[in-house]
Protein backbone atom coordinates (compact mmCIF):
# COMPACT_ATOMS: atom_id res chain seq x y z
CA UNK A 1 0.00 0.00 0.00
CA UNK A 2 2.86 2.39 0.80
CA UNK A 3 4.71 1.64 -2.44
CA UNK A 4 1.60 2.28 -4.43
CA UNK A 5 1.15 5.64 -2.75
CA UNK A 6 4.78 6.68 -3.46
CA UNK A 7 4.48 5.85 -7.12
CA UNK A 8 1.29 7.76 -7.50
CA UNK A 9 2.82 10.87 -5.87
CA UNK A 10 5.20 11.22 -8.79
CA UNK A 11 2.47 11.67 -11.39
CA UNK A 12 1.84 15.11 -12.94
CA UNK A 13 -1.86 14.65 -13.69
CA UNK A 14 -4.78 14.16 -11.27
CA UNK A 15 -7.68 11.92 -12.20
CA UNK A 16 -10.40 10.21 -10.25
CA UNK A 17 -10.64 6.37 -10.42
CA UNK A 18 -13.61 4.32 -9.60
CA UNK A 19 -14.40 3.46 -6.03
CA UNK A 20 -12.36 0.81 -4.29
CA UNK A 21 -13.61 -2.06 -2.30
CA UNK A 22 -13.34 0.02 0.81
CA UNK A 23 -15.27 2.88 -0.90
CA UNK A 24 -12.27 5.30 -1.03
CA UNK A 25 -11.32 6.73 -4.49
CA UNK A 26 -7.79 6.56 -5.87
CA UNK A 27 -6.08 10.07 -6.15
CA UNK A 28 -3.31 11.28 -8.42
CA UNK A 29 -1.15 13.99 -6.83
CA UNK A 30 0.02 17.08 -8.77
CA UNK A 31 3.70 17.72 -8.23
CA UNK A 32 4.44 21.38 -7.33
CA UNK A 33 7.78 22.70 -8.48
CA UNK A 34 9.68 25.74 -7.13
CA UNK A 35 8.79 29.21 -8.61
CA UNK A 36 12.36 29.86 -9.77
CA UNK A 37 12.23 26.92 -12.07
CA UNK A 38 10.75 27.68 -15.48
CA UNK A 39 9.53 24.19 -16.00
CA UNK A 40 7.49 24.09 -19.14
CA UNK A 41 7.15 27.91 -19.43
CA UNK A 42 8.10 29.63 -22.68
CA UNK A 43 11.79 29.98 -23.42
CA UNK A 44 13.52 33.36 -24.25
CA UNK A 45 13.38 32.58 -27.94
CA UNK A 46 9.62 32.49 -27.75
CA UNK A 47 8.14 35.09 -30.16
CA UNK A 48 6.18 36.60 -27.29
CA UNK A 49 9.41 37.79 -25.63
CA UNK A 50 11.38 40.77 -27.22
CA UNK A 51 15.04 41.05 -26.45
CA UNK A 52 15.69 44.91 -26.30
CA UNK A 53 19.28 45.96 -27.07
CA UNK A 54 21.14 47.66 -24.25
CA UNK A 55 22.16 51.36 -25.00
CA UNK A 56 25.82 52.08 -25.51
CA UNK A 57 28.05 54.65 -23.81
CA UNK A 58 26.85 57.52 -26.02
CA UNK A 59 23.20 56.67 -25.43
CA UNK A 60 23.70 56.68 -21.66
CA UNK A 61 26.18 59.56 -21.24
CA UNK A 62 26.01 61.56 -24.48
CA UNK A 63 23.58 64.23 -23.27
CA UNK A 64 25.40 64.58 -19.97
CA UNK A 65 28.75 64.93 -21.73
CA UNK A 66 27.74 67.45 -24.41
CA UNK A 67 25.21 69.49 -22.44
CA UNK A 68 26.75 69.60 -18.97
CA UNK A 69 30.28 68.28 -18.70
CA UNK A 70 31.77 69.79 -21.87
CA UNK A 71 30.33 73.37 -21.47
CA UNK A 72 31.32 73.41 -17.81
CA UNK A 73 34.81 72.20 -18.69
CA UNK A 74 35.25 74.82 -21.45
CA UNK A 75 33.84 77.66 -19.32
CA UNK A 76 35.87 76.67 -16.29
CA UNK A 77 39.04 76.39 -18.36
CA UNK A 78 38.51 79.79 -20.01
CA UNK A 79 37.60 81.76 -16.90
CA UNK A 80 39.99 79.84 -14.69
CA UNK A 81 43.15 79.88 -16.84
CA UNK A 82 42.70 81.84 -20.10
CA UNK A 83 40.59 84.97 -19.46
CA UNK A 84 42.72 88.09 -19.04
CA UNK A 85 42.46 90.35 -16.02
CA UNK A 86 40.53 93.58 -16.58
CA UNK A 87 40.94 96.69 -14.45
CA UNK A 88 38.01 99.08 -13.91
CA UNK A 89 38.13 102.84 -13.34
CA UNK A 90 35.00 104.63 -12.10
CA UNK A 91 33.92 108.27 -12.04
CA UNK A 92 30.67 109.97 -11.01
CA UNK A 93 29.30 113.25 -12.34
CA UNK A 94 26.14 115.19 -13.12
CA UNK A 95 25.14 118.01 -15.45
CA UNK A 96 23.77 121.16 -13.83
CA UNK A 97 22.17 124.24 -15.36
CA UNK A 98 22.08 127.78 -13.98
CA UNK A 99 18.70 129.46 -13.43
CA UNK A 100 17.91 133.12 -13.01
CA UNK A 101 14.91 134.85 -11.43
CA UNK A 102 14.87 137.34 -14.29
CA UNK A 103 13.12 134.80 -16.47
CA UNK A 104 9.91 135.23 -14.50
CA UNK A 105 7.40 132.69 -13.31
CA UNK A 106 6.62 131.39 -9.82
CA UNK A 107 9.54 128.95 -9.75
CA UNK A 108 11.99 131.65 -10.78
CA UNK A 109 10.66 133.94 -8.05
CA UNK A 110 11.30 131.29 -5.40
CA UNK A 111 14.75 130.46 -6.84
CA UNK A 112 17.64 132.78 -6.03
CA UNK A 113 19.40 134.48 -8.90
CA UNK A 114 22.33 132.48 -10.20
CA UNK A 115 21.25 129.21 -8.53
CA UNK A 116 21.88 125.81 -10.12
CA UNK A 117 19.62 122.83 -10.78
CA UNK A 118 20.20 119.37 -12.22
CA UNK A 119 19.53 119.06 -15.93
CA UNK A 120 18.17 115.54 -16.45
CA UNK A 121 17.68 115.90 -20.21
CA UNK A 122 21.25 117.08 -20.75
CA UNK A 123 22.52 114.31 -18.46
CA UNK A 124 20.85 111.61 -20.56
CA UNK A 125 22.12 113.28 -23.74
CA UNK A 126 25.67 113.25 -22.37
CA UNK A 127 25.41 109.59 -21.31
CA UNK A 128 24.24 108.59 -24.79
CA UNK A 129 27.09 110.55 -26.33
CA UNK A 130 29.70 108.80 -24.17
CA UNK A 131 28.72 105.43 -25.70
CA UNK A 132 28.10 106.65 -29.25
CA UNK A 133 29.84 106.02 -32.55
CA UNK A 134 31.00 109.64 -32.63
CA UNK A 135 32.79 109.11 -29.33
CA UNK A 136 34.46 105.95 -30.66
CA UNK A 137 35.81 107.84 -33.69
CA UNK A 138 37.15 110.63 -31.46
CA UNK A 139 38.81 108.15 -29.09
CA UNK A 140 40.42 106.31 -32.01
CA UNK A 141 41.87 109.54 -33.45
CA UNK A 142 42.94 111.26 -30.24
CA UNK A 143 43.30 108.70 -27.44
CA UNK A 144 44.47 105.44 -29.02
CA UNK A 145 41.33 103.39 -28.40
CA UNK A 146 42.37 100.72 -30.89
CA UNK A 147 45.68 100.16 -29.06
CA UNK A 148 43.91 99.96 -25.70
CA UNK A 149 41.52 97.26 -26.92
CA UNK A 150 44.25 95.20 -28.62
CA UNK A 151 46.95 94.89 -25.96
CA UNK A 152 49.25 91.88 -26.56
CA UNK A 153 48.51 90.37 -23.14
CA UNK A 154 44.76 90.20 -23.72
CA UNK A 155 43.14 86.84 -24.37
CA UNK A 156 41.85 85.96 -27.84
CA UNK A 157 38.19 86.44 -26.88
CA UNK A 158 38.42 89.79 -25.08
CA UNK A 159 40.83 91.73 -27.32
CA UNK A 160 39.99 93.47 -30.60
CA UNK A 161 40.05 92.22 -33.25
CA UNK A 162 39.48 88.68 -32.08
CA UNK A 163 38.82 85.33 -33.71
CA UNK A 164 35.11 85.94 -34.36
CA UNK A 165 34.85 89.70 -35.08
CA UNK A 166 35.79 91.71 -38.15
CA UNK A 167 38.12 94.67 -38.10
CA UNK A 168 35.69 97.45 -39.02
CA UNK A 169 33.95 100.43 -37.40
CA UNK A 170 30.81 98.55 -36.44
CA UNK A 171 32.78 95.75 -34.78
CA UNK A 172 34.99 98.09 -32.74
CA UNK A 173 31.90 100.07 -31.69
CA UNK A 174 30.20 96.91 -30.38
CA UNK A 175 33.44 95.88 -28.68
CA UNK A 176 33.79 99.35 -27.11
CA UNK A 177 30.33 99.10 -25.51
CA UNK A 178 31.44 95.96 -23.67
CA UNK A 179 34.17 97.93 -21.89
CA UNK A 180 32.28 101.18 -21.13
CA UNK A 181 29.07 101.39 -19.10
CA UNK A 182 27.08 104.37 -17.81
CA UNK A 183 24.34 104.22 -15.18
CA UNK A 184 22.13 106.97 -13.71
CA UNK A 185 20.67 107.19 -10.22
CA UNK A 186 17.07 108.29 -10.76
CA UNK A 187 16.71 109.88 -7.31
CA UNK A 188 19.89 111.97 -7.27
CA UNK A 189 20.53 112.33 -11.01
CA UNK A 190 24.18 111.33 -10.53
CA UNK A 191 25.72 109.28 -13.34
CA UNK A 192 28.43 106.65 -12.81
CA UNK A 193 30.92 105.91 -15.57
CA UNK A 194 32.82 102.60 -15.50
CA UNK A 195 35.63 101.92 -17.95
CA UNK A 196 37.47 98.60 -18.22
CA UNK A 197 40.81 97.85 -19.82
CA UNK A 198 43.55 95.23 -19.67
CA UNK A 199 45.71 97.39 -17.40
CA UNK A 200 44.92 100.03 -14.79
CA UNK A 201 46.62 102.91 -16.62
CA UNK A 202 44.57 102.37 -19.78
CA UNK A 203 41.26 102.27 -17.89
CA UNK A 204 42.04 105.49 -16.03
CA UNK A 205 43.29 107.26 -19.17
CA UNK A 206 40.24 106.21 -21.15
CA UNK A 207 37.87 107.37 -18.38
CA UNK A 208 39.59 110.77 -18.22
CA UNK A 209 39.34 111.10 -22.01
CA UNK A 210 35.61 110.29 -21.94
CA UNK A 211 34.93 112.96 -19.31
CA UNK A 212 37.03 115.48 -21.25
CA UNK A 213 35.13 114.90 -24.47
CA UNK A 214 31.85 114.93 -22.53
CA UNK A 215 32.71 118.36 -21.14
CA UNK A 216 33.47 119.49 -24.69
CA UNK A 217 29.96 118.40 -25.67
CA UNK A 218 28.46 120.39 -22.77
CA UNK A 219 30.45 123.47 -23.81
CA UNK A 220 29.26 123.06 -27.39
CA UNK A 221 25.68 122.85 -26.15
CA UNK A 222 26.28 126.04 -24.20
CA UNK A 223 27.74 127.82 -27.20
CA UNK A 224 24.99 126.63 -29.49
CA UNK A 225 22.26 127.77 -27.08
CA UNK A 226 23.92 131.14 -26.54
CA UNK A 227 24.48 131.67 -30.24
CA UNK A 228 20.89 130.74 -31.01
CA UNK A 229 19.58 133.09 -28.30
CA UNK A 230 21.63 136.04 -29.57
CA UNK A 231 20.74 135.27 -33.17
CA UNK A 232 17.02 135.12 -32.41
CA UNK A 233 17.21 138.37 -30.40
CA UNK A 234 19.04 140.12 -33.24
CA UNK A 235 16.45 138.90 -35.72
CA UNK A 236 13.68 140.28 -33.51
CA UNK A 237 15.44 143.65 -33.34
CA UNK A 238 15.81 143.77 -37.10
CA UNK A 239 12.15 142.87 -37.56
CA UNK A 240 11.05 145.56 -35.08
CA UNK A 241 13.22 148.14 -36.83
CA UNK A 242 11.75 147.19 -40.18
CA UNK A 243 8.20 147.56 -38.84
CA UNK A 244 9.01 150.96 -37.35
CA UNK A 245 10.53 152.11 -40.62
CA UNK A 246 7.38 151.01 -42.44
CA UNK A 247 5.14 153.05 -40.12
CA UNK A 248 7.45 156.06 -40.46
CA UNK A 249 7.11 155.87 -44.23
CA UNK A 250 3.34 155.64 -43.95
CA UNK A 251 3.37 158.71 -41.70
CA UNK A 252 5.44 160.67 -44.22
CA UNK A 253 3.15 159.65 -47.07
CA UNK A 254 0.14 160.79 -45.04
CA UNK A 255 1.64 164.21 -44.30
CA UNK A 256 2.57 164.75 -47.92
CA UNK A 257 -0.87 163.67 -49.09
CA UNK A 258 -2.84 165.63 -46.46
CA UNK A 259 -0.55 168.68 -46.65
CA UNK A 260 -0.47 168.86 -42.88
CA UNK A 261 2.31 168.20 -40.40
CA UNK A 262 0.19 167.50 -37.35
CA UNK A 263 -3.60 167.58 -37.87
CA UNK A 264 -4.26 167.60 -34.14
CA UNK A 265 -2.20 170.73 -33.52
CA UNK A 266 -3.49 172.38 -36.66
CA UNK A 267 -7.13 171.64 -35.78
CA UNK A 268 -6.48 173.06 -32.30
CA UNK A 269 -5.24 176.31 -33.85
CA UNK A 270 -8.19 176.38 -36.22
CA UNK A 271 -10.61 175.88 -33.32
CA UNK A 272 -8.96 178.76 -31.51
CA UNK A 273 -9.45 180.96 -34.62
CA UNK A 274 -13.08 179.90 -34.95
CA UNK A 275 -13.64 180.70 -31.28
CA UNK A 276 -12.07 184.16 -31.73
CA UNK A 277 -14.17 184.88 -34.82
CA UNK A 278 -17.32 183.68 -33.07
CA UNK A 279 -16.52 186.01 -30.18
CA UNK A 280 -16.05 188.97 -32.55
CA UNK A 281 -19.29 188.12 -34.36
CA UNK A 282 -21.12 188.08 -31.05
CA UNK A 283 -19.61 191.45 -30.15
CA UNK A 284 -20.57 192.98 -33.51
CA UNK A 285 -24.09 191.60 -33.24
CA UNK A 286 -24.41 193.24 -29.81
CA UNK A 287 -23.20 196.56 -31.22
CA UNK A 288 -25.61 196.26 -34.17
CA UNK A 289 -28.54 195.62 -31.86
CA UNK A 290 -27.63 198.64 -29.76
CA UNK A 291 -27.27 200.82 -32.84
CA UNK A 292 -30.63 199.69 -34.22
CA UNK A 293 -32.19 200.64 -30.92
CA UNK A 294 -30.61 204.06 -30.56
CA UNK A 295 -30.01 205.18 -34.18
CA UNK A 296 -31.97 203.07 -36.61
CA UNK A 297 -31.16 205.40 -39.50
CA UNK A 298 -27.40 205.39 -38.91
CA UNK A 299 -25.31 204.86 -42.06
CA UNK A 300 -23.00 202.40 -40.10
CA UNK A 301 -25.72 199.79 -39.80
CA UNK A 302 -25.35 198.42 -43.33
CA UNK A 303 -21.50 198.03 -43.25
CA UNK A 304 -21.73 196.39 -39.84
CA UNK A 305 -24.24 193.86 -41.10
CA UNK A 306 -21.98 193.01 -44.04
CA UNK A 307 -19.05 192.61 -41.71
CA UNK A 308 -21.02 190.32 -39.42
CA UNK A 309 -22.14 188.26 -42.41
CA UNK A 310 -18.60 187.93 -43.71
CA UNK A 311 -17.25 186.88 -40.35
CA UNK A 312 -20.04 184.31 -39.96
CA UNK A 313 -19.06 182.88 -43.36
CA UNK A 314 -15.46 182.55 -42.19
CA UNK A 315 -16.60 180.76 -39.04
CA UNK A 316 -18.67 178.29 -41.04
CA UNK A 317 -15.85 177.72 -43.50
CA UNK A 318 -13.31 177.03 -40.74
CA UNK A 319 -15.73 174.72 -38.97
CA UNK A 320 -16.23 172.83 -42.22
CA UNK A 321 -12.48 172.36 -42.45
CA UNK A 322 -12.39 170.98 -38.94
CA UNK A 323 -15.42 168.69 -39.11
CA UNK A 324 -17.06 167.69 -42.35
CA UNK A 325 -16.20 165.40 -45.28
CA UNK A 326 -13.24 163.15 -46.04
CA UNK A 327 -10.94 166.14 -46.43
CA UNK A 328 -11.76 167.62 -43.04
CA UNK A 329 -9.40 167.69 -40.11
CA UNK A 330 -11.49 165.14 -38.19
CA UNK A 331 -10.96 162.49 -40.91
CA UNK A 332 -7.27 163.30 -41.05
CA UNK A 333 -7.02 163.11 -37.27
CA UNK A 334 -8.50 159.56 -37.32
CA UNK A 335 -5.89 158.32 -39.80
CA UNK A 336 -3.16 160.27 -38.03
CA UNK A 337 -4.10 158.74 -34.66
CA UNK A 338 -4.01 155.22 -36.18
CA UNK A 339 -0.57 155.77 -37.66
CA UNK A 340 0.66 157.38 -34.46
CA UNK A 341 -0.55 154.41 -32.35
CA UNK A 342 1.09 151.88 -34.67
CA UNK A 343 4.31 153.84 -34.60
CA UNK A 344 4.29 154.00 -30.79
CA UNK A 345 3.68 150.24 -30.57
CA UNK A 346 6.52 149.66 -33.02
CA UNK A 347 8.78 151.87 -30.91
CA UNK A 348 7.88 149.89 -27.77
CA UNK A 349 8.43 146.58 -29.60
CA UNK A 350 11.83 147.80 -30.77
CA UNK A 351 12.75 148.84 -27.22
CA UNK A 352 11.67 145.40 -25.92
CA UNK A 353 13.68 143.67 -28.66
CA UNK A 354 16.75 145.70 -27.69
CA UNK A 355 16.28 144.69 -24.05
CA UNK A 356 16.02 141.01 -25.06
CA UNK A 357 19.14 141.33 -27.18
CA UNK A 358 21.10 142.85 -24.32
CA UNK A 359 19.86 140.10 -22.01
CA UNK A 360 20.86 137.41 -24.52
CA UNK A 361 24.30 138.94 -24.90
CA UNK A 362 24.63 139.12 -21.13
CA UNK A 363 23.65 135.46 -20.75
CA UNK A 364 26.03 134.52 -23.55
CA UNK A 365 28.92 135.80 -21.45
CA UNK A 366 28.27 133.26 -18.70
CA UNK A 367 28.04 129.47 -18.91
CA UNK A 368 24.59 127.94 -18.51
CA UNK A 369 25.49 124.21 -18.40
CA UNK A 370 28.23 122.64 -16.31
CA UNK A 371 29.67 119.13 -16.16
CA UNK A 372 30.30 118.71 -12.45
CA UNK A 373 32.66 115.81 -11.64
CA UNK A 374 31.99 114.36 -8.19
CA UNK A 375 34.64 111.63 -8.14
CA UNK A 376 37.50 111.56 -10.61
CA UNK A 377 38.61 108.34 -12.39
CA UNK A 378 40.78 106.32 -10.02
CA UNK A 379 43.78 104.11 -10.73
CA UNK A 380 42.81 100.57 -9.77
CA UNK A 381 45.42 98.34 -8.08
CA UNK A 382 43.43 95.11 -8.43
CA UNK A 383 41.71 93.41 -11.34
CA UNK A 384 37.93 93.58 -10.98
CA UNK A 385 36.94 91.54 -14.03
CA UNK A 386 36.26 88.87 -15.04
CA UNK A 387 34.43 87.56 -11.98
CA UNK A 388 35.80 84.08 -12.44
CA UNK A 389 34.05 82.09 -9.73
CA UNK A 390 30.66 83.69 -10.43
CA UNK A 391 30.96 83.06 -14.18
CA UNK A 392 31.94 79.42 -13.62
CA UNK A 393 28.98 78.91 -11.29
CA UNK A 394 26.63 80.55 -13.82
CA UNK A 395 27.91 78.34 -16.65
CA UNK A 396 27.58 75.24 -14.45
CA UNK A 397 24.03 76.12 -13.46
CA UNK A 398 22.97 76.89 -17.02
CA UNK A 399 24.58 73.70 -18.34
CA UNK A 400 22.87 71.57 -15.70
CA UNK A 401 19.52 73.23 -16.41
CA UNK A 402 19.89 72.58 -20.13
CA UNK A 403 20.91 68.95 -19.55
CA UNK A 404 17.96 68.37 -17.18
CA UNK A 405 15.45 69.84 -19.64
CA UNK A 406 16.70 67.90 -22.66
CA UNK A 407 17.04 64.66 -20.71
CA UNK A 408 13.49 65.01 -19.37
CA UNK A 409 12.14 65.56 -22.86
CA UNK A 410 14.00 62.52 -24.23
CA UNK A 411 12.75 60.32 -21.37
CA UNK A 412 9.15 61.40 -21.95
CA UNK A 413 9.44 60.65 -25.68
CA UNK A 414 10.77 57.13 -24.97
CA UNK A 415 7.96 56.37 -22.56
CA UNK A 416 5.35 57.37 -25.13
CA UNK A 417 7.03 55.53 -28.02
CA UNK A 418 4.68 52.78 -29.40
Amino acid sequence: MSSTTTTEATQTEATFAGPTAAGVPHLRVIELKPADSLGDLSLPNDPYFIDEPQPGWFGRWGLFFFLFFLPTLIGGTYYGFIASDQYASEASYYVRSSTSSDSGGPIAILSPSGSFTRSQEDTHALNEYLRSRDMVEILIKEDGLRDILSRPGADFFARFPNMYSKDNKEAIFNHFKRFVSVSVDGSSGISTLEVRAFNAQDSQRLAIALLKHGETLVNNLNMRAQTDAVRIAEAEVKQAEKRLEGFQEQMSEFRNRAMVLDPIKQSTAMLAGVTKLATEVSSLQAQLAQMLATAPNSPQIMPMRERIKAMQGQVEAQRAQIVGGDQSMSAKIVEFDRLTLQRELAVKALASAFISLESARHDAQKQQLYLETITKPHLSDQATYPKRLMMILIITLLSFTMYWLVNSIVTIMKEHKP
